[in-house]
């Protein structure tokens, strides 16, 4: 009887190191998959980064684009602007030359009608 006792008991702790050596691997096995997990979610967060950071360059790099399409706007409408300055400009001096003109023209009318009538008088 004290033989099969130490029989059970030796069986009773080969049964528990067993169990013990299976626990141990179950232990690992979640150890690696929990690794493997965060390693996963590691690229994840460094996915959405990139593509946090990519949409930003997108929006940044459009915003750009508008700023210099509105420039080039802006540009165009100073060189119209500036044209037609110099265009109303050219026509002032028409204007003035003209006016001048018309002012000696008148001047020697008035000069021709004084000595008119300073002839017939």
């Amino acid at each position: 009887a004290e033989a099969q006792g130490a029989l059970a008991l030796e069986d009773a702790q080969r049964g528990t190191s067993q169990a013990e050596k299976e626990k141990d691997a179950a232990v690992l096995e979640r150890d690696l998959a929990l690794e493997e997990c965060n390693a996963l979610l590691e690229q994840l967060q460094a996915s959405e980064v990139r593509a946090i950071a990519t949409s930003s360059v997108e929006h940044v790099t459009a915003e750009r684009n508008s700023l210099q399409e509105a420039h080039q706007a802006t540009r165009r409408e100073r060189d119209a602007a500036m044209e037609e300055r110099e265009a109303l400009r050219v026509l002032l001096q028409a204007a003035e030359s003209r006016n001048t003109e018309a002012v000696g023209h008148a001047a020697g009318r008035e000069h021709a009608r004084e000595a008119a009538v300073s002839a017939a008088a």
